[in-house]
């Protein structure tokens, strides 16, 4: 009755939780704890902010995990996985400005403000000094300071591609939300570090799921491969430009040749556009 009581409490308080990392492992222990009602709850829970928690700096190991031991791979896609395939409308986008996921997911880890404080005093003393520099070379060379503005156009218009675009794609450039991504699509452990192995080989949740765990990322690749697929078609460079990205360009590109191996060679001819664009 006792853990019952601490499980719903985890599982209703999920989103303040996954601000830190002790509470990402209580949401993790939790799903691996419960029962498929628990794991439904927790799944409403996180419904709509997939994006903001593959992101975290914390959050994301209990997406890893709730991948790792929910067998309800349906649901798991419907509430999870799907929404970062789908681009956000702009009254999504607009409202995504000014509401996070969840106000602590965005507040500062313990001694960090000092640091801030810190940083801005020695920004605003670099900026002075680079004031006074920029002028002294406009004056020299008559410019009058159009290639930095049009370096600042360049930078916003790669934020709003960013913004306009589905979520998938923050997801595969982000060292954090990477790691779901690498991991679904090859089954192995690549990129994880031994903190995130432990939590997500934690033999507390050796019973926590009944079906197997190739029968379930081969699920859970069925929903992912054609999306990557296009992602690499469509922003190739993008995403080889880093390397979150470019491990999950390899990774979606080796499942596509891995697929079409096992059809009998079907698509050898007619390439897919995302083996055209990675080339």
């Amino acid at each position: 009755a006792v853990e019952e009581e601490v499980l719903g409490a985890v599982v209703e308080n999920a989103l303040v939780l996954l601000s830190s990392r002790p509470g990402t492992r209580a949401v993790a222990l939790a799903c691996a704890r419960g029962g498929a009602k628990e794991r439904r709850r927790l799944l409403k829970a996180v419904k709509g902010h997939a994006a903001a928690l593959l992101t975290h700096r914390d959050a994301y190991l209990a997406v890893l995990a709730m991948c790792e031991m929910v067998d309800d791979t349906v649901a798991l896609h419907k509430s999870l996985l799907a929404e970062l395939c789908v681009a956000p409308t702009p009254e999504e986008l607009a409202k995504s400005r000014k509401f996070a996921a969840n106000p602590f997911l965005d507040e500062p880890m313990a001694g960090d403000d000092e640091q801030d404080e810190e940083d801005e005093e020695g920004e605003e003393e670099e900026e002075k000094d680079n004031d006074g520099e920029e002028e002294e070379d406009e004056e020299e060379d008559g410019s009058d300071g159009k290639g930095s503005i049009d370096a600042m156009e360049v930078e916003e218009d790669e934020e709003a591609v960013l913004a306009r675009s589905a979520p998938l794609l923050r997801v595969a450039l982000d060292p954090n939300g990477s790691k779901l991504l690498v991991r679904v699509l090859s089954g192995e452990d690549k990129c994880l570090d031994p903190l995130e192995l432990e939590l997500l080989h934690d033999p507390r949740w050796a019973s926590g799921s009944k079906k197997s765990p190739e029968v379930r990322r081969d699920e859970l690749r069925s929903f992912l491969l054609e999306p990557l697929l296009e992602l690499v078609a469509h922003h190739a460079p993008r995403l080889l430009a880093s390397r979150p990205g470019s491990l999950v360009a390899a990774e979606a590109l080796k499942s596509l040749a891995d697929a079409q191996g096992g059809a009998g060679g079907m698509g050898v001819n007619a390439a897919h556009p995302a083996e055209a664009a990675a080339r």
